[in-house]
């Protein structure tokens, strides 16, 4: 069983741990700079990557970036399953599927460049990571069916039966803003005091959005 958090402790963990912390954004300069002349099926995520780098302003060494083309399916499997990293920030696009919540996905670069290639929740669940803690700034990640009285069958949920210690996930789409002055805001409390309410994480949003659209989209789920 899980347990919705109020009080994360993931920030503890990554202020005090030296477990390493792999960052995945769909985007980098370069593919966006690429998608201002050739528009593509996903659009870029420009505040993302700077969500991204800002953790590893922070973090420095322990951080390793896997950005725009190097966001790919095979390299986030390779870093999910790999013991050396403890945490995974993952801003890439995602979708729901209520319908056939077996098919939720989320949204990496492909093999060559300017593909795009899914991964399906349940693929998580045929890998073998030590326990991790994950943070998914992706659309729909917490979104899912509720089938017989359980819990939503969304993508972070595949996380947290295979194993995952704690997931941050989203439960509607994401503005990209938004998500970046939150998540700037999370880090740095936690690369500060080690610990952080999540309902304060919330409060930060930029802009002075306080429609709960902007500030209470991000939920947290124990193990």
């Amino acid at each position: 069983t899980y347990r919705l958090n109020q009080t994360s402790d993931i920030g503890d963990q990554l202020a005090n741990s030296q477990g390493k912390i792999a960052v995945f954004c769909f985007s980098d300069e370069k593919t966006i700079i690429k998608n201002l002349k050739h528009k593509n099926r996903f659009r870029e995520l420009p505040d993302g990557y700077e969500e991204c780098m800002h953790i590893k302003k922070l973090f420095g060494e322990r951080v390793e970036l896997f950005l725009g083309e190097r966001a790919t399916k095979g390299n986030f499997l390779k870093a999910y399953n790999d013991p050396q990293f403890s945490y995974m920030h993952i801003a890439v696009h995602g979708r729901n599927y209520n319908e056939d919540f077996d098919h939720n996905k989320l949204y990496f670069r492909g093999k060559s460049e300017g593909t795009i290639d899914s991964l399906l929740g349940i693929e998580i669940l045929d890998q073998s990571p030590t326990g991790k803690s994950i943070i998914l700034t992706s659309c729909q990640s917490a979104q899912g069916q509720i089938v017989d009285h359980q819990s939503s069958y969304s993508f972070a949920r595949n996380f947290l039966i295979n194993g995952a210690k704690q997931v941050v996930s989203s439960l509607w789409d994401i503005d990209d803003k938004c998500s970046k002055a939150l998540y700037n805001h999370l880090y740095i409390k936690w690369h500060k005091s080690g610990k952080i309410e999540l309902g304060d994480v919330n409060k930060s949003n930029p802009n002075h959005r306080f429609h709960p659209y902007f500030s209470h989209s991000q939920l947290t789920l124990s193990n």
